[in-house]
């Protein structure tokens, strides 16, 4: 069996990179506690700007088409930004080699830049200022902007995680989403009422504020490049001759189990695959959610309450994922949080009619799974790939960034053309087919935690 090796500073004379034993090099990790948290800090900062455009727009997708946006437009407009999180983020993860300094300044800066070019086109419609030549080209290239350098902000923010964290990087991660769902719990409790007396330009001013707080976070890590505990470039795992030889043949042997084949980077596009199913329905069904909700409550504010409580609810239960992985372990949890967001799915398909506990409790799992995924597919990557990390962090983040683009016009689309009852029947049948590959993950990935329990 292939050896995986935990992080901490200890250099391999042969590879060149950066590698080391379980437990006994932890000890020579430097950094107090204090300053650990202070770095793990400035890395849950660092995407801030990101989380709260991206997931703006959703509180006020009632008013928006209250006000004349048709569902397809709205589901294009959500969708924008999006786009270039498919293209951007492996080249982002290999300037980020190269060019780790500028690129925690560059991707933060280049997000603030993009925002405040949108907050300009909306002034300009609003005053008049121009014509609306101008302000719609300051509005496209502000989208455009924004769009190419959030393509990294998430590549990035995994891969200084893993720079600053020696080991521990599952924590790490169920850190960056919980803090993320947080920054979505804020977003639902301010964009309504910020919308309601201020109006679009209003939540565009709004969300420079966290763009000047990733910018600072941005900077500041870059001063502090330097310092972090695990060298920039670095090995993963170690082979000797008995480990090679022994693979060799098992790749000869007819019959080998199929986990032992995926082993290498088609796991890793398995993992994508099912997050990108998964993730992508969830993330398209956000940018209705606060729609569908007021449909049943009646109330744009009041469905920005019930979404924040439930993300709140959500977020607070979600350290028992550690619990749970401890346990039992990381392949039971891929099919468990991947059965309750589709038995949320189906309903969302029945939430004219269901009473409002159970429609409260599809909310809450649909909340729980878009937490607990994501911490499964980005904590199984180290385990499960012999491939850069830039590389299996950018694969899993463009095909995810696809899945919602395609996902989010789609529901678009199937509203326009029936309601939400035709875009309720995609995303269950979407999550329900992601059901159905947690089940051939779960038998085919190696635990991120096989070697250590």
């Amino acid at each position: 069996m292939t050896t995986l090796i935990s992080f901490a500073p200890v250099a391999d004379e042969k590879s060149g990179y950066v590698v080391a034993p379980d437990g006994e090099e932890k000890s020579r990790c430097s950094l107090r506690l204090a300053a650990l948290l202070g770095r793990v800090t400035l890395v849950l900062l660092f995407s801030v700007s990101a989380h709260a455009s991206k997931n703006a727009l959703a509180p006020a997708q009632p008013t928006l088409e209250r006000l004349g946006l048709d569902p397809l437009l709205y589901s294009i407009v959500a969708a924008t930004p999006m786009l270039g999180a498919i293209i951007f983020p492996t080249a982002w993860g290999a300037a980020y080699a190269d060019y780790e300094k500028a690129v925690l300044v560059a991707v933060p800066v280049g997000e603030f830049v993009g925002q405040a070019l949108i907050a300009l086109g909306l002034w300009l419609f609003e005053a008049q200022a121009l014509s609306e030549f101008w302000a719609g080209t300051s509005l496209v290239v502000g989208l455009l902007v924004f769009s190419a350098f959030h393509g990294g902000a998430h590549v990035v923010q995994c891969t200084v995680l893993s720079r600053v964290l020696p080991y521990g990087e599952t924590t790490g991660f169920l850190a960056t989403i919980g803090f993320t769902k947080f920054i979505i719990v804020v977003v639902n409790f301010v964009v309504p009422p910020v919308l309601q007396v201020y109006g679009i330009l209003g939540v565009q001013l709004a969300l420079l504020v966290p763009g000047i707080i990733s910018v600072v976070a941005g900077c500041w890590l870059a001063g502090l490049a330097d310092t972090f505990v695990v060298p920039h470039r670095r090995s993963f795992s170690f082979y000797d001759d008995a480990v090679v030889e022994e693979e060799d043949q098992a790749y000869c042997n007819p019959c080998i189990s199929a986990r032992s084949i995926f082993r290498g980077a088609e796991v890793i596009w398995l993992i994508s695959f099912w997050r990108a199913l998964v993730m992508g329905t969830l993330q398209s069904f956000r940018t209705v959610q606060n729609g569908l909700v007021a449909e049943y409550f009646a109330s744009p504010v009041q469905a920005g309450d019930v979404v924040g409580w439930t993300q709140t609810i959500a977020l607070c239960t979600s350290p028992v994922l550690v619990v749970i992985a401890d346990y039992a372990g990381r392949r039971v949890l891929i099919v468990l949080t991947s059965c309750l967001a589709a038995i949320g799915g189906l309903i969302f398909t029945l939430s004219p009619i269901v009473p409002e506990p159970v429609f409260i409790g599809a909310l809450l799992s649909v909340a729980f799974a878009s937490i607990v995924i994501p911490v499964l597919a980005l904590s199984l990557v180290r385990r499960n790939s012999f491939r850069a990390l830039g590389w299996s962090f950018g694969l899993l983040e463009s095909l995810f960034s696809l899945a919602q683009v395609v996902f989010t016009v789609m529901v678009g689309a199937l509203r326009e053309a029936g309601g939400y009852a035709y875009a309720m029947d995609f995303n269950c049948t979407c999550l329900c087919l992601g059901a159905a590959t947690s089940v051939v993950l779960a038998l085919w990935v190696k635990d991120v935690e096989e070697s250590e329990r």
